[in-house]
């Protein structure tokens, strides 16, 4: 390699002496050859700034486990799609030197690395490296070719051999020399090997005992370059210093079209589909499709870099080598049109086709038109070239009619006309177009809407549904005449026979930013919001948005092809959905619905498109679909348009134990399984990825640990889970990817895992716990038991003899009194002549009343209704004001004005009602007072009722002590409750009686019984 090397410098001068000549020439034959700047693939580059080891790639191989793993003269990088993963010998000893100069993959899935020191295997994340002392013929691994039987071919120095099963045969050493070096080796279908060198091609026999010069040596050209077996049997390639030749049945060919000339090809690949792929030094990379030659840019910085190597993935993305990096070379699925093509301006706003089949574009830089694929540039007539034509509608008789913000709406077909001044319109900022079926053109504003017929305002809407500053950014004529407004911010509105309604989220609308709205083929309405997807069918609003499928919430603008798909445009790329499907949803017959994402590894320049403006998409005749973008005008062929099939393969990469990685070798059964000592999975993390390079960034995931989890966890794009503190027990994880497509690899990848319990955790200790807690239990209860019967007792009995103890009192102070007096009366009224007897048995009567008042008085005491201090209040103002009237003393109420309701129990208002009762008859019967004043107050958490008169007095310090006496039975009353009575008194100043209950005692009393 190293000689080959150093004569193509030596070579190479000469070489750039006879380009120089040809260049001119050459330069127009491509122009001619490709008279649209358009590639037909989508180029993307990685180097040392994306992670790449080192940017001069020397080989590329994409194993079965979908990973594309990279060798460069400083490394081996494997790449995911998102990540490139380095190995050098700073980090895999195996690698003693980091010059990579060979990759392959044989039949059981190891992959070969061909070093500079060595032969290096990878397989299930572990390296093991084989040197001379295991029998490799030399040091140096120059190439590498897979063996269908097995094992590979190895080009080791100046010999070949065959390993298979770890042992080195069939070694055969090639006499080769400074201009005869090994350029290729290639096993047949017959499994010979061939093998290309600089001046011969050879062929060593399956079992390495004939090697036979191929007749490709009668080529006369003294030097070869590059040598390739097509898959088309009996059909060679080789690369010469004048150009490339083909060879079958019937000889040589030298293949001279006008763009390849006679110029050095030094590299030469097939893909799977048969067609050439061709490098002319110094660095232009041609493909042939068996029809005609396209030299493939590969942009600027990669220009003049040879293709070193080449590999096509599983999703059929070419991958190129080259001495400045790495490139992805992805086939276009999608036409897109930008300033390089003609466009006035990328920033494309709004799109629409006219009567005549022109493509009408609004740009940031006013008006652009296609035809028939090409960008035709407009007339000079066309003015404000530096106003964004912010939304084009077709015009009815050719043309188009366009709206410039702050300008106006105008009409271009051969040259210019305006249809309305900014001024003219409700608002000067105009946000949509719309032609309905009476040929009005309706213009969106920031202030409702106008309509335009036959060059001048016909009507403007500004005040719907009795409010006004309506925006709106789309309209819709239905099937049934009725339009539709999609405003921003206000929601939807719909006008039916001039008569108007507002919809909104509060009515089932995803969001009140509608920024588009489409009537299917079923009559039910879509419409695209900023935050989801609406369907509005028969009165009724469903939404969609990511928990139901969606990848984005943000909708620009809908559009329907003719297969029954729903293309939605968002922030982040075009999506295909089955309306099918979106309607099953609806109606709870599926969970969510398939979505196709397209962006730009499909061919998109800029995935975000452009909306909140009408029209943001339009539906040619030929059933194209065009979607403006923030970089030129994307355009879709549904009928072209191919969904990738092919699942992406999903890797588990690493799992880690409490921050300790775990051996995850693979089994013969496929599944991995491993113990876990007991404590070891307090934090669980597990490394996963999906090997997809179409838009790794949307590859989608779901996993599950059983039993653990119960439904399969939406991670999105995240490539991590995470478990912490997981029981002891048999665990199995699972995990699935989509691609950007949304197609789905069920199979996954998983591994299975048993957590072992510390003794704890078993359930011979759960058992003898169990048993030690029933008993324990039993013990305590029993005790409880026997203690809380007690206590019962005791609290019983006290409470039984409290209750009789305050019968007692009130039959004594109230019904007895009561009843003696009226015994006496009767006896009186006996003795007494007949004339006296009516007026003693009235007053007979009377007392009878009083006691029926008293019995009112009880019955107010156990109303739970009255349980308050406010209806305490009422009382006491009627009990006061009644016993004073009928002793003759004048009585004053000094109460709060509003008191709150605050609660009082049964025993507690009885009590005071009582309490007070005693002292007013004291007042009536002892004190000879003439006046006597009742207060109530609350303070501080406390009530406080004070009764003070004016009569006689009496000294405090010797009354009320005995058993019986009103006082003591009044102090005894409050007592009980946690109250407080003070007495007040001197001879001839009167007396002053103050009781104080505190409330919250008294509601702490009330919850505990």
């Amino acid at each position: 390699m190293q000689r080959m090397f150093h004569r193509m410098t030596v070579i190479a001068p000469a070489f750039w002496l006879a380009c120089a000549s040809g260049a001119a020439s050459w330069a127009a034959a491509a122009g001619e050859a490709n008279p649209t700047r358009e590639q037909p693939y989508r180029v993307t580059r990685w180097t040392t700034e994306q992670g790449l080891p080192q940017n001069r790639i020397s080989c590329l191989k994409q194993t079965r486990d979908g990973y594309l793993w990279i060798g460069t003269w400083f490394g081996l990088a494997r790449f995911d799609g998102v990540r490139f993963t380095v190995f050098d010998k700073s980090n895999t000893p195996e690698l003693v030197n980091d010059a990579i100069n060979a990759l392959a993959e044989d039949s059981d899935g190891t992959l070969w690395i061909g070093t500079a020191d060595g032969l290096v295997s990878h397989r299930d994340h572990h390296f093991h490296r084989l040197t001379t002392a295991d029998g490799l013929p030399a040091p140096k691994v120059w190439r590498l070719a897979a063996c269908r039987s097995g094992g590979v071919w190895i080009q080791a120095g100046d010999s070949v051999a065959r390993l298979k099963e770890g042992v080195f045969a069939q070694v055969r050493h090639i006499n080769a020399s400074e201009n005869n070096s090994i350029l290729a080796l290639q096993e047949d279908a017959d499994g010979a090997l061939q093998i290309v060198m600089g001046q011969a091609w050879l062929t060593l026999s399956a079992n390495a005992v004939e090697l036979r010069t191929n007749h490709a040596s009668r080529l006369p050209e003294p030097i070869w370059l590059a040598g390739l077996l097509a898959k088309q049997s009996g059909t060679h390639w080789l690369g010469t210093m004048q150009g490339l030749q083909r060879w079958d049945s019937r000889g040589w060919e030298a293949i001279e079209p006008a763009l390849l000339g006679h110029r050095w090809v030094d590299f030469i690949h097939e893909d799977r589909s048969g067609n050439l792929w061709v490098n002319l030094r110094p660095g232009e990379l041609y493909h042939w499709d068996r029809k005609s030659w396209r030299m493939i840019d590969l942009a600027d910085r990669f220009a003049r870099s040879p293709a070193i190597c080449m590999e096509e993935d599983r999703e059929g993305n070419f991958w190129v080598g080259t001495g400045d990096g790495l490139v992805q070379l992805q086939t276009r699925r999608v036409r897109a049109y930008t300033t390089r093509d003609g466009l006035a301006g990328d920033h494309v706003w709004s799109v629409c086709e006219g009567s005549e089949g022109v493509i009408w574009l609004g740009t940031g830089h006013g008006l652009s038109r296609i035809q028939d694929g090409r960008v035709i540039p407009l007339e000079p007539e066309d003015v404000y070239p530096d106003r964004a034509a912010r939304c084009v509608w077709p015009g009815r008789d050719g043309g188009v009619q366009t709206a410039k913000s702050m300008i106006g709406v105008y009409e271009y077909r051969n040259n210019l006309r305006f249809l309305a001044l900014a001024g003219d319109l409700p608002n000067p900022n105009v946000n949509s177009l719309y032609g309905d079926r009476s040929d009005r053109l309706w213009i969106g504003t920031g202030d409702g809407a106008a309509t335009i017929k036959d060059g001048h305002i016909t009507a403007a809407y500004t005040n719907w549904a009795g409010h006004s500053g309506y925006d709106v950014r789309c309209i819709l004529e239905d099937r049934a005449g009725t339009f539709w407004f999609g405003t921003q911010g206000q929601g939807l509105t719909r006008m039916r026979d001039g008569k108007f309604d507002v919809f909104t989220e509060r009515d089932g609308l995803s969001n009140n930013r509608v920024w588009s709205i489409h009537e299917d083929a079923d009559g039910a309405l879509w419409l695209g919001t900023e935050n989801g997807l609406t369907r509005y069918d028969h009165g009724r609003f469903f939404t969609f948005r990511q928990n139901q499928g969606l990848l984005e919430n943000a909708v620009n603008w809908i559009l329907e092809d003719d297969f029954g798909h729903l293309w939605l445009s968002g922030l982040r790329g075009v999506y295909r959905l089955r309306r099918e499907q979106l309607n099953a949803v609806a109606e709870g017959r599926a969970r969510a619905v398939q979505v196709a994402a397209f962006g730009t590894a499909d061919g998109m320049e800029s995935s975000e498109t452009n909306g909140e403006g009408q029209p943001a998409g339009w539906k040619a005749r030929d059933g194209r679909l065009w979607f403006p973008t923030t970089r030129g005008v994307a355009v879709f062929d549904p009928k072209l348009i191919q969904v990738t099939e092919v699942p992406p393969p999903v890797v588990i990469e690493q799992v880690k134990a409490d921050k300790e990685e775990l051996e995850i070798r693979s089994a013969n059964s496929g599944i991995r399984n491993f113990r876990l000592a007991a404590g070891r999975a307090r934090v669980l993390e597990i490394h996963y990825t999906a090997n997809s390079f179409c838009a790794p960034e949307r590859v989608q995931f779901k996993y599950k640990l059983e039993p653990s989890d119960r439904d399969w966890v939406n991670a999105g794009t995240r490539r991590l889970a995470l478990y912490t503190n997981l029981r002891p027990g048999d665990y199995q994880f699972r995990v699935k990817a989509s691609n950007h497509h949304g197609v789905w690899n069920e199979t996954g990848d998983g591994f299975q895992f048993t957590l072992a319990p510390h003794f704890y955790e078993t359930w011979p200790f759960y058992a003898l716990c169990g048993t030690a807690v029933i008993g324990l239990a039993t013990g305590v209860t029993a005790y409880r038991l026997r203690w809380q019967r007690r206590l019962l007792t005791v609290r019983h009995e006290g409470m039984l003899a409290e209750e009789r103890a305050r019968i007692a009192r009130d039959l004594h102070d109230d019904l007895g009194t009561a009843l003696t007096g009226v015994a006496l009366e009767i006896d009186l009224a006996r003795r007494q002549s007949p004339d006296g007897l009516a007026a003693q048995l009235a007053d007979s009567a009377a007392r009878v009343r009083q006691l029926a008042e008293r019995m009112r008085e009880a019955v107010w005491a156990v109303n739970p209704e009255c349980d308050t201090v406010s209806s305490l209040a009422s009382f006491l103002e009627q009990q006061a004001g009644a016993l004073l009237r009928g002793g003759g003393v004048r009585g004053r109420f000094d109460f709060p004005e509003s008191i709150p309701p605050l609660p009082l129990d049964s025993e507690t208002r009885h009590q005071l009602a009582l309490g007070v009762r005693e002292a007013l008859t004291n007042v009536q019967r002892h004190a000879q007072a003439t006046e006597a004043v009742l207060e109530l107050a609350l303070r501080e958490g406390t009530l406080v009722i004070r009764l003070a008169d004016n009569g006689r007095g009496f000294d405090a310090s010797a009354a009320g002590t005995e058993p019986g006496h009103g006082l003591h039975n009044l102090r005894v009353r409050l007592e009980r409750m946690g109250g407080v009575v003070t007495v007040t008194s001197k001879p001839g100043k009167g007396t002053r009686v103050e009781i104080r209950v505190p409330l919250a005692r008294v509601d702490s009393r009330r919850k505990l019984a």
